[in-house]
């Protein structure tokens, strides 16, 4: 009988440690999973994954090796631990002629820095000096009084230096942006050649000297990519050669060209128009052409008479108060219905 009372319980204990054995093996098993992961890592930050290899690409004016010093990266250091940003901003600080660096990490054992060299690109006026930059306005010259020949300047900027940032800053956080829309477009249009100065001072009145014959007012910064090719299509395909003035944008899609010598006759004739509400103004003796595009940039021919007035968008939202003499005869660029 006590034979069979103590197996019984013996039985009783075992199934005990059995059920507790079960609760407890998750746990087991995440502790150990958690101590492989720790040694996992411990050995990719000390032992594992250390640079053998770094590679040095790009186009730029420095020895592989002169970027690779610069960066303070050396062979034997860990990628995990790298901290490639640092590597970046000491290459661009300490390498004045290097614009931009993407630093990549290939495990087990390489590292890639890629470079693009710095090119001379804008002068910066800067009061009466000039501060030449890249076109990423990295800071290639302390300020001059004598912009560099061929390219060129950037007026109303407000060029900002910050300590330790070897690109230009501005008093003015939307012109940066500003600029690098309108140089990209100006680029890609293959016009920077013909472009004389940007000035940026007013970015609400933004103007673009073209070859020192057309200034091209794009009016506020809102949709320069549009408006800037809208003016290189009208100059090279509708403006003669011969021809100097201002074009000039109220909106994306209307443009008017006066020519030099009337310029100065139709601003204070649109300021006279816009203050006197019963002036009437001769607008066909201001010598303004006929330049008019639709979406896909086919010029329009218009002449005006009084019942066209309310269809087309003025060249000057201030000719609002203008009184329009039948027979009057003026441009505008204006997209077509």
């Amino acid at each position: 009988m006590r034979e069979i009372q103590k197996t019984s319980i013996e039985k009783i204990s075992n199934v005990k440690r059995e059920r507790r054995r079960k609760r407890l093996q998750p746990f087991f098993y995440f502790i150990v999973v958690v101590l492989v992961l720790i040694l996992i890592v411990t050995l990719s930050m000390t032992v594992l994954f250390n640079i053998k290899t770094i590679r040095v690409e790009g186009n730029s004016e420095y020895e592989p090796s002169q970027i690779v010093e610069a960066s303070g990266i050396y062979k034997g250091d860990n990628l995990v631990r790298l901290n490639t940003e640092n590597a970046k901003q000491k290459i661009l600080n300490n390498l004045m002629y290097i614009d931009d660096v993407t630093i990549k990490k290939e495990f087990p054992s390489t590292l890639i820095i890629q470079t693009t060299a710095s090119v001379p690109a804008m002068n910066i006026q800067d009061d009466n000096d000039y501060i030449l930059v890249s076109e990423g306005l990295k800071r290639l010259s302390d300020s001059s009084d004598t912009p560099q020949e061929n390219l060129l300047s950037v007026i109303g900027f407000e060029p900002k230096i910050v300590d330790d940032d070897t690109k230009l800053q501005s008093e003015d956080e939307q012109k940066p942006k500003i600029l690098d829309t309108i140089y990209t477009e100006l680029k890609d249009l293959d016009m920077l050649d013909k472009i004389v100065s940007i000035d940026i001072t007013d970015k609400y009145d933004i103007v673009i000297n073209y070859s020192d014959r057309i200034y091209i007012k794009l009016g506020s910064y809102s949709d320069l990519e549009y408006k800037i090719r809208y003016a290189n299509t009208v100059i090279t395909q509708n403006i003669l050669e011969q021809k100097s003035g201002y074009l000039i944008f109220v909106n994306s899609n209307s443009a008017s060209f006066v020519e030099k010598d009337k310029y100065d006759e139709y601003s204070s004739r649109v300021e006279e128009a816009t203050m006197v509400s019963d002036t009437t103004t001769d607008i066909s003796s201001l010598g303004i052409d006929t330049i008019s595009t639709d979406e896909t940039f086919n010029f329009i021919e218009t002449d005006l008479s009084t019942s066209d007035i309310q269809e087309v968008t003025t060249p000057y939202s201030e000719y609002s108060n203008y009184d329009y003499q039948d027979g009057d005869s003026i441009i505008y660029g204006t997209t077509a219905q």
